[in-house]
């Protein structure tokens, strides 16, 4: 599950530096555009993300909340997304662009992580079945 987490993260900071880089979109037709592809199902914060400017309200404040309230992201992953959600439309095109290769680059680091602990997980879960059915089968005998 982590590991998915991990991969439509990297699938959403793909998505925002296309539509940033070819079309040069402002926050909010980035999140029409994210809710209406439906392919980040893992990411649910998405569909709490606001369509238009509302007054009094802040994209970053509302890019949080949104985050805060999905409870199955890893700490490492809600911080990212937090951060770069405060980096969104913040500065022009190039500074956009610039700040989601540090994202990625940061993604990098705990999707390996995230991969190494399910291998190590998925070895240590494998020996205790094994061992398991030794001692079935010893106490059968």
């Amino acid at each position: 599950r982590r590991l998915n987490l991990c991969r439509e993260t990297g699938m959403l900071l793909q998505s925002c530096d296309f539509l940033i880089r070819s079309r040069a979109d402002d926050v909010y037709a980035i999140c029409r555009d994210l809710k209406e592809s439906r392919v980040l199902t893992s990411l649910s914060f998405i569909s709490q993300l606001p369509d238009t400017f509302t007054p009094g309200h802040t994209f970053c404040d509302d890019w949080q909340g949104a985050v805060m309230q999905q409870s199955d992201l890893p700490q490492e992953l809600s911080g990212l997304l937090v951060r770069f959600g405060s980096a969104l439309g913040t500065s022009d095109v190039t500074g956009q662009l610039s700040a989601i290769a540090v994202f990625s680059e940061e993604l990098s680091h705990i999707t390996s992580e995230c991969e190494e602990d399910r291998r190590r997980l998925g070895r240590l879960y494998r020996t205790v079945g094994i061992l398991t059915g030794m001692m079935a089968g010893i106490i059968v005998i």
